[in-house]
């Protein structure tokens, strides 16, 4: 069975849609069987049944439950129905999908970027599934605040910067008299094509408002080098003049030519401080890691506007009814630096390699769990300091001036340096329980599966030609005659079990297929029609994967599927302790020495990765190739070992491959474009915990 998403659910109820009862009606279901509050949970499930089920097989077992309420006739019309969304056949269960809708629209309504509202609004569900789960609410929740406090700002509406632009350019303004709208705003290209006042960003061209589809959205720092989709790391330009870049920043001769216009715009307030460094970097020294740390810096300010609107919300929405009214039984909102896991992690040498694995994420959550606890327990007093909300009604002396936060913070775990036994702290008993929840528990790692959006296509123009396979630049427009785009845009695949039809031949086939943007519309309207016009007929079998999808192989390989046609590594290396260790010392201060001494590990080390890829990597030519550097290199000095070793993590490391070096030789990356043994193994679908799993065998389709 599968359950791709369980929206609006109260109590594990689901709500249905006014649509839905005519339609029952229309189909001779008597309106006494649907008023009667009795038969809810019926109707709730069989609703339940058709819309988040696909497969008439599937859809039929489950229905056969209610044959003597339903009757022969009813139960066949509705195994052909398919409903999509959630709605209000049962007022009672308007409660579930009400606080969903007013919780997205309370964190739409912050200030602050979309990726901090996306950051808000997961933190939020997950904690929401979490209680669902524990079945009742926990006596306290810590949220892990970044390491500095900076002061945030709110946004303002892009119709009035831009107005704001048009004044300050004055004589030089180029923009049209009728200024977008700021719905209109939200488009991408309209928003930079005010911003570079109607000119190209690398040449200064007049852009052509009406046709922005046609120009290239360019990064100016590469997401090769720094993951950063904000607006003030994007430009408008010609598709030519993207490719003119030097080491994919502006040239000199770009930045030569263009830099007073770029000036006129920073004065203008049409791009800001950085977005100007930015483009001028080349005259900087370009990209390189100092430059790296420093935009990862720059990038914690949204890590601290997520986690102080996270507390803030959290205690409003757990301890505080509809009216605003306090609750006699609070949870308490625990925000707790991050410096003090960390000191936490350092005082008790309990490592982390961040290349190893994304499970550290998952380690410093609990770690601030466990010190957050010990602080509380140690110093209830400190409580005005580190629980949210409390210091609106007591104040604790001298915490508020820096120079006593900053000692607080030196030293408020420094009991824990001591050997004493405390009723909340056995040093040699609660140490051991947690490295084995560091070193051996399980984790569960979700990567959120989406569906895609977004322009129709890669908006890669292509020379006109008659191969047919191009997509169209506008509706009307021959690519015979004006070219078009060479690969439509995927909005999800679909994994089918179907008869297929090739060259007049028909076999039965288990198949993935790719729905592009431009075609989910006429699929979801009719999937059969669209399934037979690509060639497929009588479909058994059809379950949408959204991109991220998780899928396990019979031999335990897990993969992401990034697209019908692309799988990621999705398995996650684990190691003992002190291998983890032999990894922190390469980049620790004083590793050498630890290195040097530790050295034999190494072949261990080696051993334990090598059986993980021969296990869950699957590329025997590289690991032939790893062997033999490994075998050549194996008395090098510790440190060079260590370092090379650090880049082989490269090649366990789940999600999209990447070429490494080994030993100074090129490992080339593994692609995974076939499904192969993925479709007789298990599709799995995960709550945004990973705690709800539903999954499906597909070697039984």
């Amino acid at each position: 069975i599968r359950i791709q998403a369980l929206k609006g659910l109260n109590n594990g109820k689901f709500n249905a849609s006014y649509g839905t009862y005519k339609d029952l009606i229309d189909m001779g279901v008597a309106p006494e069987l649907l008023n009667d509050e009795a038969n809810s949970e019926k109707w709730e499930d069989i609703i339940k049944t058709l819309t988040i089920f696909e497969g008439r097989k599937l859809i039929k077992r489950r229905l056969e439950n209610y044959r003597n309420f339903l009757g022969e006739d009813i139960l066949r019309k509705l195994s052909r129905k398919k409903y999509t969304g959630w709605g209000r056949l049962s007022a009672k269960l308007l409660d579930g999908i009400e606080k969903e809708e007013t919780l997205a629209k309370t964190v739409q309504e912050l200030p602050g970027s979309p990726a901090i509202k996306k950051g808000i609004l997961q933190s939020l569900e997950i904690v929401d599934e979490i209680i669902k789960v524990m079945g009742y609410k926990p006596k306290s929740i810590v949220v892990e605040m970044a390491r500095e406090t900076q002061k945030t700002h709110g946004t303002r509406k892009r119709e009035d910067r831009v107005q704001q632009i048009v004044e300050n350019l004055k004589d030089d303004n180029k923009l049209p008299k009728e200024l977008p709208s700021n719905a209109e705003l939200s488009d991408e290209r309209k928003y930079l094509y005010c911003l570079q006042n109607g000119r190209d960003m690398y040449t200064g061209a007049p852009l052509d408002y009406d046709h922005l589809q046609f120009y290239d959205v360019d990064h100016i720092i590469p997401q090769s080098f720094l993951k950063d989709d904000s607006i003030e790391n994007k430009v408008l330009t010609i598709k030519k003049e993207n490719v003119r870049k030097t080491n994919g920043l502006p040239s000199e001769a770009v930045i030569q030519k263009m830099g007073s216009f770029w000036k006129k715009l920073l004065d203008a307030g049409a791009m800001t401080n950085k977005k100007y460094d930015n483009l001028r970097r080349n005259l900087h020294g370009g990209l390189n890691e100092k430059l790296k740390e420093r935009f990862i810096e720059r990038q914690l300010v949204e890590t601290r506007q997520i986690t102080k609107y996270v507390a803030q919300l959290l205690d409003q929405r757990l301890n505080y009814d509809g009216n605003g009214v306090e609750l006699d039984e609070k949870i308490a909102i625990v925000t707790l630096k991050a410096q003090l896991a960390s000191q936490f992690r350092s005082e008790f040498k309990l490592r982390k390699v961040r290349a190893l694995n994304n499970l550290h994420h998952a380690h410093d959550a609990y770690l601030n769990a466990v010190v957050a606890n010990l602080i509380m327990a140690k110093y209830p007093e400190l409580e005005p300091e580190f629980i949210y909300g409390k210091y609106r009604k007591a104040k604790f002396k001298g915490l508020g001036k820096a120079t006593a936060k900053n000692t607080l913070y030196a030293n408020v775990l420094y009991f824990l340096k001591e050997d004493e036994v405390y009723p909340f702290w056995d040093k040699a008993r609660d140490l051991q329980t947690i490295k084995r929840y560091l070193y051996r528990a399980q984790v569960n790692k979700v990567r959120k599966a989406e569906r895609q959006t977004g322009g129709f296509s890669d908006e890669m123009l292509v020379p006109k030609n008659d191969s047919g396979k191009l997509l169209p630049r506008k509706e009307g427009l021959d690519p015979a005659k004006y070219g078009g785009y060479a690969k439509a845009a995927e909005r999800y695949t679909v994994l089918i079990t179907a008869d297929e039809v090739k060259k007049g031949k028909t076999k039965k086939v288990k198949t993935l297929v790719n729905i592009p943007i431009i075609d989910s519309k006429k699929y979801e309207a009719d999937p059969t029609t669209y399934l037979a016009d690509r060639g497929y007929t009588n479909v058994t079998n059809s379950f949408i994967l959204p991109k991220y999808s998780l899928l396990e192989d019979p031999e335990g390989r897990r993969r992401y599927l990034a697209s019908f046609k692309e799988f990621q590594k999705a398995n996650e290396l684990i190691l003992p302790q002190h291998l983890v260790e032999l990894l922190y010392w390469v980049n620790a201060k004083d590793g050498k020495q630890e290195l040097e001494a530790h050295k034999a590990e190494f072949k261990e080390l080696f051993d334990k990765i090598m059986e993980f890829a021969d296990k869950y990597v699957v590329a025997p030519k590289n690991s032939e190739k790893i062997r033999r550097l490994y075998e050549e290199n194996q008395d090098a000095t510790p440190m060079e070992l260590g370092k090379n070793f650090v880049e082989l993590l490269k090649y366990t490391a789940d999600g999209a491959a990447s070429d490494f070096k080994f030993f100074g030789e090129n490992i080339p990356r593994k692609r995974y474009n076939s499904a192969g043994s993925l479709l007789n193994g298990t599709l799995i679908y995960q709550s945004k915990t990973g705690l709800y799993e539903t999954r499906i065998d597909l070697g039984k389709l």
